[in-house]
């Protein structure tokens, strides 16, 4: 995209955090100037991209409840039993069906400690290793 728009690029939504590792990666080796880029699971590399500034959020759906909810409808199903706890409808095209949809949360750098740490999803002392112990000081991680 980035030959075919002649390096012209005002930001990336990314389908995930690895691609948006990508599209920073490639806009840094063409020595473009920086861009919003988002991506989407709050992966450790995500994380550190964010506090080093290179990505401005990424969306995450605490790992656990999805889990967990998923768990109870898999038993459910299993046992013959009707799934209860079905959050939404979805149209396939050829019938409704019901649904668990999770809303997601966007991290940023100034909610990193009560989302992703707090949680468990990852570790302050993974986050913060090396290059990017700095930029979780100036955060107050």
């Amino acid at each position: 995209m980035l030959q075919k728009s002649k390096n012209q690029v005002d930001g990336v939504i990314a389908a995930n955090d690895g691609l948006g590792n990508a599209a920073i990666s490639a806009l840094k080796q063409r020595k473009l100037p920086p861009v919003p880029v988002t991506g989407q699971d709050a992966t450790l590399q995500g994380i550190q991209n964010i506090l080093a500034g290179d990505q401005c959020m990424t969306a995450y759906i605490n790992l656990k409840e999805y889990v967990r909810a998923t768990a109870k409808v898999a038993t459910q199903l299993a046992k013959g039993d009707k799934p209860t706890g079905m959050t939404a409808t979805t149209d396939n095209g050829k019938k409704k069906l019901p649904s668990l949809l999770f809303k997601p949360e966007a991290v940023t750098k100034d909610n990193i400690s009560e989302t992703v740490i707090k949680d468990g999803t990852l570790k302050r002392e993974d986050i913060c290793a090396g290059r990017i112990e700095r930029y979780c000081e100036e955060a107050g991680i």
